[in-house]
């Protein structure tokens, strides 16, 4: 049954989607909701991936460098002050010249919960720091 599905989205995806369209659906949905995987459901979900990744691609992917990759890349982005997630982070702190480079500017917040903390933002913020 899974094979079925398989077959019939690569050939919808074939026919009448344009490029790498169903890969790109796919990047957008990883940083909401990858870092709520747990460990056992990724280690399905990469057994997926390598189990009927033959015949479609030379490389094997693995659940968590795509979601690392996908994670980083919008997070650059939505550092822009014209990006739609900007107002989503919080307020840059001051820069002082004696504390090392990070990777972004923005303040920690303080996390209480797991749910909180690894939402996409909060879990961005602590990730991306060097």
């Amino acid at each position: 049954m899974v094979a079925t599905a398989i077959y019939s989205v690569t050939r919808t995806v074939a026919y009448s989607l344009p490029g790498n369209y169903s890969a790109t659906l796919l990047a957008y949905a990883l940083p909401a909701w990858g870092p709520f995987l747990s460990v056992d459901l990724k280690h399905k979900i990469d057994g997926f991936l390598k189990r009927y990744s033959y015949g479609f691609t030379k490389e094997i992917f693995h659940i968590q460098t795509i979601i690392d990759s996908v994670t980083y890349d919008l997070f650059n982005k939505a550092k822009a002050s014209n990006h739609c997630l900007y107002h989503l982070l919080p307020n840059q702190r001051p820069l002082h010249d004696a504390l090392r480079v990070r990777g972004h500017q923005f303040q920690l917040p303080n996390c209480t919960y797991k749910f909180h903390k690894q939402s996409f933002i909060v879990s961005s913020l602590f990730r991306f720091l060097k």
